[in-house]
């Protein structure tokens, strides 16, 4: 709202979110593609690290 920002996250690198600030936030995810492989033949690579619990990706 005051100081919006554009992140952009590499190919292959693991990423999350969490609002610590003090009043509500806003994310807008506008991936420009998902990635299932050579040929798209494969399974979205997106992964749910948040629904294990042995991940070391986890947020409190």
């Amino acid at each position: 709202e005051d100081a919006p920002k554009t992140v952009v996250i590499p190919p292959g690198v693991a990423h999350a979110y969490k609002n610590v600030g003090g009043k509500q936030g806003m994310v807008v995810n506008v991936p420009n593609r998902l990635f299932a492989g050579k040929g798209k033949k494969d399974p979205v690579d997106e992964i749910r690290h948040e629904s294990d619990p042995n991940s070391i990706f986890q947020l409190d």
